[in-house]
């Protein structure tokens, strides 16, 4: 794909920074990191549990009638030897919710600035979005974070437009809680994620590294319940 056919502001910009870099000499470092663009791996080649070559195939880009591109493999292949470490980084799609508005070009949660949105860009009450389900998959840690406060904001600004013509509405922030404890919805406060984040410093520790995550909530309930900060849950 040429340069003037890159619609999307972000993905220009991309290709822009990674042109300056190119043009770089290599400089004296002993260490270098070489992009590979249009391959994608088809099988990993090793022995005794350790990786030690990968097989790469070649695609071809594809215009998708919509300004942008995708990937088809040619059948040519070539396999890299002396690998030592493989990360899986395969891309992201959003999984659409029943009921909720979904993006199927984009691939992500319908919205207008994380306010869930039906055709014609019709904001559906009540309802909101954060992170790559809202926006795709982009940014790092910080951006999804401001991402997460200009969507509480706008939820803020919807809260307040509602209490003002519904005054029977409960907006103290003990609300929240107690609606989720109503329908038996396990939820963790900022005491109990303190908790969390010392125990997986602990494991950590323990494995040579800085943090060793949960990656099943049930897991982490578990953990955290072993330490005496139980997620209570209303069964009614």
């Amino acid at each position: 794909m040429s340069k003037p056919g890159l619609i999307d502001p972000r993905v220009r910009k991309n290709y822009e920074y990674l042109s300056t870099v190119a043009g770089r000499s290599r400089g004296a470092k002993d260490r270098r990191i070489i992009l590979r663009f249009r391959v994608s791996p088809v099988a990993l080649i090793g022995s005794a549990g350790h990786v030690e070559a990968i097989t790469l195939e070649r695609n071809e880009l594809i215009a998708d009638g919509h300004g942008g591109v995708t990937a088809r493999g040619t059948g040519r292949l070539e396999t890299l030897d002396g690998i030592g470490l493989v990360f899986r980084a395969v891309g992201y799609r959003g999984i659409p919710l029943p009921g909720v508005p979904f993006d199927n070009r984009a691939g992500h949660i319908a919205n207008v600035e994380g306010r869930v949105a039906a055709a014609n860009e019709v904001v559906v009450p009540g309802e909101y979005v954060v992170g790559w389900a809202k926006r795709g998959p982009s940014g790092l840690v910080g951006t999804n974070r401001a991402d997460s406060i200009a969507t509480v904001q706008a939820m803020l600004a919807d809260l307040k437009e509602i209490t003002a013509s519904e005054r029977s509405v409960d907006s103290s922030s003990e609300a929240t809680p107690r609606l989720l404890a109503a329908k038996g919805v396990k939820s963790v406060d900022f005491a109990q994620w303190k908790t969390l984040d010392k125990i997986e410093l602990t494991r950590g520790v323990a494995h040579g590294k800085v943090r060793e995550k949960f990656t099943r909530v049930e897991d982490m309930l578990t953990a955290m319940c072993m330490t005496g900060a139980c997620v209570p849950v209303d069964d009614r």
